[in-house]
């Protein structure tokens, strides 16, 4: 048993690997299983991980002390935390009195499980409040996607802040309405605004009214507030050092895979193996692709004998792998030309990283962005997870071979393996997607829709949550769940 004055001061979780993807005497696992023997300190030291952004770790502590019910004020804020919405509408029906700063995720709950018109008077009410990024945000989005009818109205009743004028903008650029979209971006950008958030969206708008120059200088001027050059522009200066993998999994993209290769042709970070594994294409990627490999020897064709999806193919190419790092790239994206080498940089100043992820962009024409939300425009990119490879070998294995998610399934087992502090999450949107209508976000069945959220997405997502949780709490779950036996 742990020495629970210890454990009182304890920092936070470490993980269950170390960032050579060795197993740690005392990972999380154990931690948890000794700290749950005392269920106050099981109590204080879950708020603790709460409060330092460590939902999933938190509730698998509760969960293996058997404390906090379901309806505890810090498991509804942990359901809420790790976007278990099914648990968190269970545990909040039957007349409990929910927290103010819940209400947000009440409504974004109701809409991912398929509950529309039970979301709108949730959002609505939630957008009243504290205008405030994050929850608020992410209801004003919702609201907008899928009421927009009833978003201005809400939005009037709010205080005209910058993130309110912000909503207001991207609800009148999407009805089309420019110009009223740029007269409200000047208040948007200032004080506690986003102001790249609001140069892309004033791109949007000067796109939709034919201005390109305009536009484009909108853009660079976003990208220069983190520090980089257009997507467009040749690196200043070339690097060479520890080789990265980058596998691409192509299917059908013969419209795109060239400009996807030579984004990362271009690169700064020279040390490149790129394994494009083809999955039984019908089009003519594998023969662009070949053409490729003729005149760049860091590009490798792989070729599956039949489609067996996405992450099938990424797995055939991270078993082939021969860099010290690896990462994925998607077939229909463009790299920004530092991508690789911005996203290796904290893992080669920093032993104790296993791996960094930046942000994207998507974009339906030249010039003009679009989220499935609305808002934001730049987005957490699971895909660019770039790592360790042993780590990645040694902790986790490979994705899940499922047709769609697997993404986020990896991201939440790598940061339950590697610990607080061991994934780098960076601000840089360093990846631009096309917006296609042959990509799997736009499948019938597993695709987001026009609402943004996606039912099979969703069980999957929350399947992935509580698979990690029952694995580091060593006992049967008391949440509500149809994990196999």
């Amino acid at each position: 048993m742990l020495n629970l004055g210890w454990v009182r001061r304890c920092p936070p979780p470490p993980g269950t690997h170390d960032a050579a993807g060795r197993r740690r005497d005392i990972g999380t696992g154990e931690l948890i299983r000794d700290i749950a023997g005392s269920p106050s300190a099981a109590l204080h030291r879950a708020a603790r991980w709460a409060r330092l952004g460590r939902p999933l770790e938190a509730l698998a502590l509760l969960e293996a002390a058997g404390r906090a019910g379901p309806d505890h004020p810090l498991r509804l804020r942990l359901y809420a935390a790790l976007q278990l919405y099914r648990p968190l509408l269970e545990a909040t029906g039957g007349g409990v009195v929910v927290p103010a700063r819940l209400r947000p995720e009440l409504g974004l709950a109701r809409l991912a499980t398929g509950d529309p018109e039970g979301a709108i008077p949730l959002l609505e009410q939630a957008i009243r409040g504290r205008p405030r990024w994050g929850a608020w945000m992410r209801a004003a989005a919702a609201l907008a996607s899928i009421a927009p009818e009833r978003a201005e109205p809400a939005l009037a009743q709010c205080r005209q802040g910058p993130l309110v004028r912000l909503v207001r903008a991207h609800l009148a650029e999407r009805a089309g309405e420019y110009r009223r979209a740029l007269a409200l971006l000047p208040e948007a950008e200032a004080g506690e605004g986003r102001p790249a958030e609001a140069a892309l969206l004033r791109a949007t708008a000067l796109a939709g009214l034919g201005e390109r120059d305009a536009a484009e200088r909108a853009v660079a001027g976003a990208l220069a507030g983190f520090a980089l050059p257009p997507f467009a522009d040749e690196p200043s200066s070339r690097q060479d050092g520890p080789v990265v993998t980058v596998v691409v999994a192509a299917f059908d993209a013969e419209a795109t895979i060239e400009t996807a290769l030579r984004s990362l042709q271009r690169q700064s970070w020279r040390s490149l193996d790129i394994v494009v594994v083809d999955d039984a294409s019908t089009d003519r990627t594998a023969a662009i692709t070949a053409a490729l490999t003729a005149r760049d020897s860091r590009i490798r064709l792989l070729r599956q004998p039949i489609n067996r999806g996405a992450y099938a193919a990424r797995n055939r190419g991270l078993a082939e792998a021969v860099g010290e790092y690896v990462t994925t790239h998607d077939a229909d994206d463009e790299a920004h030309p530092l991508r690789i080498e911005r996203q290796l940089a904290p893992l080669l100043a920093d032993a104790r990283l296993v791996g960094t992820v930046a942000r994207w962009l998507r974009r339906e024409a030249p010039n003009r962005f679009r989220d499935r939300q609305l808002a934001p425009l730049i987005r957490l990119h699971v895909g660019s997870l770039l790592l360790r490879r042993r780590f990645l070998v040694g902790a986790v294995g490979a994705y899940d071979e499922v047709r769609y998610g697997a993404d986020g399934d990896l991201l939440t087992r790598i940061d339950a393996a590697a610990g607080a502090g061991g994934i780098a999450r960076l601000a840089l949107p360093l990846t631009v997607s096309g917006v296609r209508a042959g990509s799997a976000v736009h499948d019938p069945l597993s695709g987001y829709g026009g609402r943004g959220y996606s039912l099979e997405r969703q069980r999957y997502h929350e399947r992935s949550v509580l698979r990690c949780i029952a694995q580091l709490c060593g006992r049967p779950l008391t949440i509500s769940h149809d994990l196999p036996e």
